[in-house]
C-alpha cells in the first residue's frame, strides 16, 4: 500500500479514531464510509423511496392514490459490532442530502428504543427529539390548511397565501372575528386526519392559550390535568396509545403533503428477559407498519436478529426491505485504512497487506473490531516508525480498552457475578466425572452450571481463557471441551474468550462445546451469558424428561429446575431489598437539597478559574481542553434563568419563575444539564491526571511505564465518555437562546450545535495521548 500514499517524514500520528462505537445520527461517521454492498443497498432503499409519488397537502383522494405503493418499512439487523447503527446513519445521511437535489427533503426522526416497551421508547426518546415550539408549529400547519378551506370559495387568494406559509392562520381568523368558531372546526377535524381522537383533540389544545402546556405535558407521557380530564382526555398514554402516536405523527405529516421518516434503533431492548416481545399483543405494532405504509411514510426498524425473529407471522411480511451488514472484506479494509490516511493532516505509517489480511482474519471483517484493531495497531507500531505487521496486529489484538488488572481474574469475578444474579446454581472451581465406571475426573472447569439442579450428568460447564488468535489456541482449548463432553450427551461446554477471539476460529469452539462462545465485553456479559445458559437449557429439556414423572405432559420436563432457578433469584433479590429501600430514603432527602444546589453549582462551575501555572499544561493540550469544555457552554445559561427567577427585581415586573419553568419544560432540559456538568466533570478529572502525568516525568526520559500509565488515562476518558447518553445533548444548545451574553459557542440550528459538541469531545483521549507525549518531548531530560 506504499504506493497510494506518499510517505513524509516526522513523528507518525494515529489517522484512526479511538472510539469505534457509532453514534445514531452522527454525520461524522459517513464521511468514512466504504461504499459495501449494505451500503449500496441502503442507498437504494432511500432512491427508491423518494422517487416514489407523494400526497399534496390536505388532499386526501390524491393522498391515497399515492401512499398505496409509496410507504416503505425497512429493517436493519445484524450482531452487535456488524455496522447496524453506520448503517442506519447511511440512510439518515441519504434522507438529508438526496441525490435529486431538486427533491423535497423529508422530515426525519431517529431514536434509539427505551424498554421495555413501545411507551416507554415514545416518551424517554421519541417526543423528547421535539419541544414545544416544535409540535405547536407543525399543528398550526395543519390549521391554516383547514382554515384555508374555509375561505377557498369566498377569498382564494387568502386561502393561498395560508397554503404556503406566508399567512399565520392565527392572526388571520383573530383579525376576521372567526376566532372561536374556526377552532372549533379544527379541534372537530384534526382527531379524523391524525386517526385518534385522544391524540388529535390533545394537539388542537396546543393552539389553546390556557391549556397548552397541560396538552403537551400529556403528550410527553404525563397523566392528564383536571382541565384535560374536563374535556374528555382521561387517562394518559398506554403501550397502544404510544405506537398510536407515532403513527398519528406519520398521518399527519403524510396530510401535510410531507414524507416523514422515524428510524429506531435498539429495538432489542424491548424483549423480555425470555427473548419473546415484551409489548404484549402484536396488533398495536401491525397497525403502527400498516400506518406507515399507507401514509407513504418510511419506518426503518434496527435491531438484532433474536428481535426479528420474535416478531409474529403476520408482522414480518410487512417489511418490504431487509438490510444485513455485511462484512468487510481486504480490499474494504485496505480502502478504508486509505481513506484514513489520505485525510489525515501529516505523516502517516503504511500497514502492510500481510496486517490487512491478519485485521480481516482476526475480525472476521466485523466493522467495529476492524476499527478498533486499526487503531491500536497503529498506536503500537508508531514509536517504532515502522509499517503495521501482522506480529502488531496481533498484539493489539491483546489490548482491551481501559484495562487495569488481569483480564481473567476479572472476567471470573463478573462470570460469577452474573450467575449469582441470576438465579443460576453453580458451582466453582469444579472436577467433573469422566469415566463413571473407572472413576476417573475430566478437567477442572471454573464453573459447572447443572441443569437440572444437583447432578453432574447435565449442565453447562464455563470455561475461561485469555486469548484465540491462531489455531493452536482453539485447539488446546477445543480439547477441554471435549474432555468435559466425551460419554456424557447432555453437557455443553461455554467458552468465554477474556482477551480476543480470532472469528475463524469461532466455529470449531462452537463446535467443540456445542455451544457459541463468548467473547467477553463487560457491558453485554450479563445479557450474553444469561441467554447462552437458557439456550442450554432449552437444549437439554428433552434429554432431562425421563427424569420427570410419566404422568407428566412433556412441557414441563423443564419447569421445576427453571422454577427452583426463579426462586433463587426472587430471594437473592429480596435480600437487597432492604438496602434499596434505605437508599431510596436517602435518594428522596438528598433530592431536595441538591434542587437547591442546583444554582449554586452551576454558578460555582461558572466561575471556576482556569487551570494555575503549576499544573504544566502545554499550549496545545489547554487548548484541547478549552476547546471541549466551551463546547458545553450553553449549560451556563441555566445559572441565568434561576438567578432572575429568584432576583426580587425581576419579580416586581415580571412573573420570571413561571418563564422559567416553561422554558425548562418546553425544552426538556433537565437531561441535557445533567449530561452537560457529567462531562464537565470528566473532562476536569481528565485534565487534572494528564497535569499530573506531566509533574512527574516533566525534567527526565519517558519510561514504557510513564507511557503506560498515560495510554490508560486517555484510554479511561475514552470509555468512560463513551457510556455517556449524549443524544440528549442537542437540547443542550436549545438553551444558547437563553446564554445572550454568554461566550457561547454554535448558536446555528439545533442539529449543527449537536454535531459540533460531539467533535468538540469524540476522540479527545487520543489528541491528549498525542500532545501530552509531544509535551513531555520538549520539557523532558537528556
Amino acid at each position: 500500500m506504499t504506493d497510494e500514499i506518499e510517505q513524509e517524514t516526522g513523528p507518525p500520528r494515529n489517522p484512526f479514531a479511538p472510539g469505534a462505537v457509532a453514534r445514531l445520527g452522527d454525520p461524522s461517521s459517513t464521511a468514512w464510509t466504504v461504499p459495501t454492498t449494505s451500503v449500496v443497498d441502503a442507498w437504494q432503499a432511500v432512491d427508491d423511496y423518494l422517487a416514489r409519488a407523494r400526497p399534496l397537502p390536505g388532499d386526501t383522494a390524491s393522498a391515497a392514490a399515492a401512499a398505496a405503493a409509496s410507504g416503505e418499512v425497512v429493517m436493519v439487523s445484524g450482531e452487535p459490532g456488524s455496522g447496524k447503527t453506520h448503517l442506519v446513519n447511511e440512510i439518515i445521511n441519504r434522507l438529508q442530502h438526496p441525490v435529486d437535489r431538486s427533491a423535497p427533503t423529508a422530515v426525519c426522526v431517529f431514536i434509539g428504543a427505551q424498554g421495555p416497551g413501545f411507551y416507554e421508547t415514545y416518551r424517554e426518546a421519541f417526543i423528547r427529539r421535539f419541544d414545544f415550539e416544535d409540535i405547536v408549529a407543525l399543528v398550526v400547519d395543519a390549521y391554516a390548511l383547514v382554515v384555508a378551506e374555509q375561505f377557498q370559495e369566498h377569498n382564494p387568494a387568502l386561502a393561498d397565501n395560508l397554503r404556503n406559509g406566508s399567512a399565520d392562520p392565527r392572526e388571520v381568523v383573530q383579525r376576521l372575528g372567526q376566532r372561536n368558531l374556526s377552532l372549533s372546526r379544527f379541534q372537530a377535524r384534526l382527531p379524523e386526519i391524525v386517526g385518534d381522537e385522544n391524540l388529535g383533540h390533545a394537539l388542537s389544545l396546543l393552539l389553546h392559550s390556557r391549556l397548552d402546556m397541560a396538552a403537551w405535558e400529556w403528550l410527553q407521557g404525563l397523566p392528564p390535568s383536571a382541565a384535560l380530564a374536563e374535556r374528555g382526555i382521561a387517562e394518559p398514554l398506554s403501550e397502544a396509545g404510544a405506537l398510536a402516536a407515532l403513527g398519528a405523527f406519520a398521518t399527519l405529516h403524510s396530510w401535510l403533503g410531507r414524507r416523514f421518516v422515524l428510524i429506531i434503533d435498539d429495538l432489542e431492548k424491548l424483549l423480555s428477559d425470555d427473548r419473546r416481545p415484551a409489548w404484549g399483543r402484536a396488533r398495536p405494532l401491525r397497525a403502527l407498519l400498516d400506518t406507515f405504509i399507507a401514509t407513504g411514510g418510511m419506518l426503518v426498524l434496527s435491531a438484532l436478529p433474536e428481535f426479528f425473529e420474535a416478531l409474529p407471522v403476520d408482522v414480518s411480511p410487512r417489511i418490504r426491505t431487509q438490510l444485513v451488514p455485511t462484512p468487510m472484506t481486504g480490499r474494504d479494509v485496505a480502502s478504508f485504512i486509505a481513506l484514513r490516511r489520505r485525510n489525515h493532516d501529516g505523516p502517516t505509517l503504511d500497514f502492510t497487506r500481510a496486517a490487512v489480511d491478519e485485521i480481516v482474519r482476526l475480525t472476521g471483517g466485523a466493522p467495529r473490531p476492524v476499527l478498533r484493531l486499526c487503531y491500536r495497531a497503529y498506536h503500537l507500531a508508531a514509536p517504532r516508525g515502522a509499517p503495521v505487521d501482522p506480529a502488531t496486529v496481533q498484539a493489539a489484538a491483546l489490548r482491551r480498552l481501559g484495562t487495569t488488572g488481569e483480564p481473567l481474574a476479572e472476567v471470573n469475578a463478573r462470570v460469577e457475578r452474573v450467575l449469582f444474579a441470576k438465579g443460576w446454581q453453580f458451582v466453582a472451581q469444579h472436577r467433573l466425572p469422566d469415566d463413571p465406571a473407572a472413576q476417573t475426573l475430566a478437567p477442572m472447569v471454573e464453573y459447572w452450571v447443572p441443569i437440572p439442579a444437583g447432578q453432574d450428568a447435565s449442565g453447562c460447564a464455563i470455561i475461561l481463557t485469555g486469548a484465540v488468535l491462531d489455531p493452536r489456541d482453539a485447539a488446546s482449548v477445543g480439547d477441554r471441551c471435549r474432555k468435559v463432553r466425551r460419554r456424557w450427551p447432555d453437557r455443553r461446554a461455554l467458552v468465554v474468550v477474556a482477551e480476543y477471539l480470532s472469528q475463524d476460529l469461532r466455529g470449531s469452539l462452537t463446535e467443540a462445546g456445542g455451544v457459541e462462545p463468548i467473547l467477553y465485553q463487560p457491558s453485554e456479559l450479563l445479557d450474553t451469558l444469561h441467554e447462552r445458559l437458557e439456550g442450554v437449557a432449552r437444549q437439554l429439556g428433552a434429554g432431562t424428561a425421563s427424569a420427570v414423572p410419566a404422568a407428566a405432559p412433556p412441557e414441563l420436563s423443564g419447569f421445576g429446575d427453571k422454577l427452583e432457578r426463579v426462586g433463587w433469584q426472587v430471594s437473592r433479590t429480596q435480600d437487597g431489598m432492604a438496602e434499596l429501600a434505605v437508599r431510596l430514603e436517602q435518594i428522596a432527602q438528598e433530592t431536595q437539597q441538591q434542587w437547591r444546589e442546583v444554582s449554586q453549582s452551576l454558578r460555582e462551575e461558572r466561575q471556576r478559574p482556569e487551570q494555575p501555572a503549576a499544573d504544566h499544561l502545554d499550549p496545545r493540550l489547554d487548548q484541547l481542553f478549552h476547546g471541549a469544555r466551551s463546547s458545553l457552554n450553553a449549560v451556563d445559561a441555566v445559572a441565568d434563568l434561576l438567578h432572575d427567577a429568584f432576583d426580587a427585581s425581576s419579580r416586581q415586573s415580571d412573573p420570571v419563575s413561571q418563564l422559567l419553568i416553561r422554558r425548562l419544560r418546553r425544552n426538556n432540559a433537565f437531561e441535557a444539564i445533567g449530561v452537560a456538568l457529567t462531562l464537565r466533570s470528566l473532562l476536569d478529572s481528565f485534565q487534572q491526571g494528564i497535569a499530573g502525568w506531566l509533574r512527574e516525568t516533566r525534567g527526565r526520559p519517558l519510561r514504557e511505564t510513564d507511557r503506560g500509565r498515560l495510554e490508560s488515562l486517555c484510554d479511561t476518558y475514552e470509555a468512560v465518555y463513551q457510556t455517556v447518553p449524549l443524544s440528549s445533548l442537542e437540547r443542550l444548545g436549545d438553551l444558547a437562546a437563553y446564554a445572550e451574553t454568554r461566550d457561547v459557542r454554535y448558536r446555528g440550528d439545533r442539529f449543527t450545535r449537536h454535531v459540533a459538541i460531539l467533535r468538540a469531545l469524540d476522540g479527545l483521549g487520543g489528541l491528549v495521548l498525542r500532545a501530552a507525549l509531544e509535551a513531555s518531548e520538549t520539557t523532558g531530560g537528556p
